[in-house]
């Protein structure tokens, strides 16, 4: 969890971006352990769930967590403790309408773990599967809305044979709450290449079908291919426009995909006479035409290294893109890391990183990062890792977090209440406190109590409420009828899309 006497340890930092927003950069894991290799799911629920890789004391493997976070930082939050799911390694996350899906290899095997939509982890019937080879890599998509079919989908990247090269093929499966997992199926093998497939969606007669992005050896070097399925047929590969040699189309096997009504993909190319790379990035608008392609690799040093391109959009097809790059001399040796971040808008790239300026980033940070988008694009969260040295000591690599706030374009000193508020009275109480919420429009409203370690205590109410103000109350007991002990309790509501949380005291 989110301690306070942690909190000092934390970089907070609330510096305007070009984009009319502004970003809170804090500290999301803490020692006993290290934090790194960070992948996001942002839910519509105001939740931000971190996948990660952690090295604990007494476990003599990488362990799998994820830490769950608000969205929206906020001074009163608190930070339920990660969750632990065993050895794994490679792992990725996404969030759909029933909650969050968490995906991770372990040997030979994919476990697949699901939550609700406050993050409570099922640990006690994950699924599994053993694509039959070396598993390489995963992906997940999540479907945020209540359209027809699946709700998540899921691509395996496995090597048949590792010991004589590659011969990769592409497995995938999705997730109904109503037939579970689907059996694997194979749309793309036989694959000398890398195929770092990455899994979104097309359109579909009653709502999105799959669609998978992947690399292949075509032309004159690396291409980028798409395919997706078509009343259980998958289709042949599409070409993504790039002759992949001349062009700056040749991608390497890191790219990333997301999509809303357009189509955004972001990935690396080479840089010629060098092992480095360049970043590259095209776009696809609602007509499925395919704009130039653009270079953004940005220029700082002789040798400027990419790593880690990552994109995610919302409802509103404004693209975020963030990526790690590595600066070094003709010697190949580093001077500085960088973490550099756009957003992409109606055909205009604009520099959203001004967070970042005035940061000591020398060295340190991991190559993996992650970007995520809420589903409605209001609003981003960025994660990295990062070791820092305190006293000349190299302290444990721990995963940091952007979240942005939303402001407005001009500045604004004029008080402006929230526009869900909360009051408690008696507070500190016993055995009973009031609580009054008051709401500016009708919709959905969710009062939960939770204790400090983020913990589900008791549901006050779930409902459709009209606007004005509504009077509750909570006698003190947990959700089985036991009396909950004395201590810090925590009220959040949520309504409006917003959450609003008040510290309670019950005494003794």
């Amino acid at each position: 969890m989110k301690h306070p006497t942690l909190i000092s340890l934390a970089l907070l930092c609330l510096i305007a971006a070009p984009a009319a927003s502004q970003h809170v950069i804090e500290q999301a894991t803490f020692p006993p352990g290290c934090g790194c290799q960070p992948s996001l799911a942002v839910s519509l629920d105001h939740y931000t769930a971190i996948a990660y890789v952690t090295e604990q004391p007494g476990y003599p493997e990488p362990q799998v967590a994820v830490q769950l976070v608000p969205t929206n930082p906020d001074t009163d939050e608190i930070w339920p403790e990660p969750t632990h799911f065993g050895p794994g390694a490679k792992h990725a996350i996404c969030w759909s309408r029933h909650g969050f899906t968490l995906a991770f290899v372990r040997e030979d095997t994919v476990w697949a773990y699901q939550s609700d939509h406050n993050g409570n982890w099922n640990l006690d019937e994950p699924h599994a599967f053993v694509p039959g080879g070396e598993v390489l890599g995963l992906d997940l998509w999540g479907v945020p809305t209540d359209a027809a079919g699946h709700s998540v989908y899921l691509t395996i990247d496995d090597d048949v044979d590792p010991s004589y090269g590659l011969d990769c093929r592409i497995q995938f499966t999705s997730y109904s709450i109503y037939t579970g997992w689907s059996i694997l199926t194979m749309p793309v093998s036989n694959l000398d290449q890398l195929p770092a497939s990455q899994v979104s969606w097309t359109y579909g007669p009653a709502g999105p079908w799959p669609a998978i992005y992947f690399l292949a050896v075509g032309g004159d070097g690396l291409e980028l291919f798409r395919t997706y399925r078509d009343e259980m047929v998958w289709t042949a590969p599409v070409r993504i426009p790039g002759d992949g040699l001349n062009g700056p189309t040749a991608f390497e096997a890191e790219f990333d995909v997301a999509r809303s009504t357009s189509i955004g993909v972001v990935g690396l190319g080479p840089q010629p006479t060098c092992p480095c790379g360049t970043i590259h990035f095209l776009a696809c608008d609602v007509y499925g035409d395919w704009q130039p392609e653009q270079n953004i690799t940005v220029p700082y040093a002789y040798f400027d290294w990419p790593h880690s391109p990552r994109i995610d959009m919302g409802w509103d097809d404004v693209m975020h893109i963030f990526w790690y790059q590595l600066d070094t001399d003709n010697q190949m040796h580093a001077h500085r890391e960088r973490l550099e971040y756009r957003t992409y808008d109606d055909g205009v790239m604009t520099d959203a990183g001004g967070m970042f300026e005035s940061m000591p980033f020398r060295r340190g940070i991991g190559s993996r990062v992650d970007v995520g988008v809420t589903p409605d694009g209001a609003r981003s969260v960025l994660a990295w890792s990062k070791t820092d040295t305190i006293d000349g000591i190299p302290q444990l690599e721990q995963i940091f977090l952007a979240r942005s706030t939303v402001v407005s374009a001009a500045p604004d000193n004029t008080p402006h209440p929230p526009a869900v508020t909360l009051s408690a009275w008696p507070n500190p109480f016993n055995p009973r406190v009031n609580l009054e919420v008051r709401l500016p429009v009708a919709g959905p409203m969710k009062v939960d109590i939770y204790d400090t370690r983020g913990r589900h205590v008791q549901r006050v109410y779930e409902g459709t409420v009209n606007p004005g103000t509504h009077h509750l109350a909570w006698d003190g007991t947990m959700t089985g009828g036991g009396k909950a002990p004395s201590g810090v309790y925590v009220a959040r509501v949520v309504a409006d899309m917003e959450t609003v949380t008040r510290k309670l005291v019950l005494a003794e």
